[in-house]
């Protein structure tokens, strides 16, 4: 009865914190282009780098035709949806590479995304945050072996934002193995037999991703646009930022939050914690790092990296290291004292 009624609790925590957040950021947050409004992107005429992310705005006009809700409406019930589904997820995630995770830290990936989507960020776009969700739920079902529905979740996250590929590298870090204690000191053939399964799955998932990506490129061919961003130059935001000039998207440096500078409170500062609390993350959590050099490299090529909304899946990963780490420092800390 006691796991019911904290289910019953947990879930009620859960809603009231997405319908909060949901509040904020479609208060905060505008579309501020044209050719990416959710009204273009609801008659499939966006800009092909934008329509190509269709998942969320289909399920909104779908929620349109069946309710007679608004489209602004819709597009909200699906950020309380999503940000359910992630702390969901988040929670399945730190359980599956913590030994050890505190009850209720899900919550906490709830700082970062305010900080990054809300308080640094101006700009909305709905498939911002159901790929986080994805992310977390990929990783676990994959992590259960619950291969069905994580393959059917795969595709379907496909359609919502073609960062799936990033569950694939995510899981190849977590699950790659070698018969000795270190992966270097073993001959590469000898690697690649002992994780044949592995290699075969994250094959299956890049194959199912570049499928699903290039059917949704062919689909919106004769969109206007090219897909992806021309990207504004980094170099320029950073000159700036140590100039405290205006720069996109921070355009009142005689604010704080208007100053580019602020830029470096990206996660809202728990990055921080990684490096300090490094000896006491758990070797499994550490493991995810391994999504940012990738993640990064794409980043650079195709995103704005002054919009802190880009740094989606990193949010997940850097929260889940800082927990971690926070958290074991603290059991050790106190079975010292005890």
């Amino acid at each position: 009865m006691r796991i019911h009624s904290n289910r019953a609790l947990f879930f009620v925590g859960y809603v009231l914190v997405s319908l909060l957040f949901t509040k904020y950021y479609f208060l905060f947050t505008h579309e501020y282009y044209e050719p990416a409004t959710s009204e273009r992107m609801a008659d499939f005429t966006a800009d092909k780098v934008f329509q190509k992310r269709v998942l969320t705005i289909i399920l909104a006009k779908s929620t349109v035709i069946l309710t007679g809700l608004s489209l602004d409406h819709a597009l909200k019930a699906c950020c309380v949806v999503s940000c359910i589904a992630l702390l969901y997820g988040f929670r399945g995630l730190l359980r599956e590479t913590n030994p050890n995770p505190a009850a209720g830290s899900e919550f906490l990936i709830i700082v970062p995304l305010a900080w990054n989507y809300i308080a640094l960020n101006g700009i909305y776009h709905s498939y911002d945050l159901p790929s986080l969700a994805f992310f977390c739920w990929g990783i676990v079902l994959f992590l259960r072996r619950r291969y069905a529905w994580f393959y059917l979740l795969y595709a379907i996250a496909s359609l919502n934002r073609e960062s799936t590929c990033f569950i694939t590298i995510a899981l190849f870090a977590l699950l790659l193995r070698a018969p000795t204690k270190s992966i270097h000191v073993f001959p590469l053939r000898e690697v690649v037999k002992y994780n044949r399964l592995l290699i075969h799955h994250c094959t299956g998932q890049t194959v199912l991703w570049f499928i699903m990506k290039n059917s949704v490129e062919y689909v919106f061919r004769g969109n206007p646009g090219n897909y992806y961003e021309k990207t504004f130059s980094m170099y320029k935001f950073l000159g700036d930022a140590w100039a405290g000039k205006a720069s996109w998207p921070y355009l009142t440096p005689e604010t704080f939050l208007g100053n580019p500078r602020c830029f470096i409170t990206l996660f809202a500062g728990i990055w921080i914690f990684v490096p300090l609390f490094w000896q006491f993350v758990p070797e499994q959590t550490k493991k995810l790092l391994w999504v940012a050099p990738p993640y990064l490299f794409g980043a650079i090529l195709f995103a704005n990296l002054m919009e802190t909304r880009v740094y989606h899946e990193m949010n997940i990963i850097i929260t889940a290291c800082a927990v971690g780490g926070i958290h074991e420092w603290w059991r050790a800390r106190h079975k010292k004292t005890c």
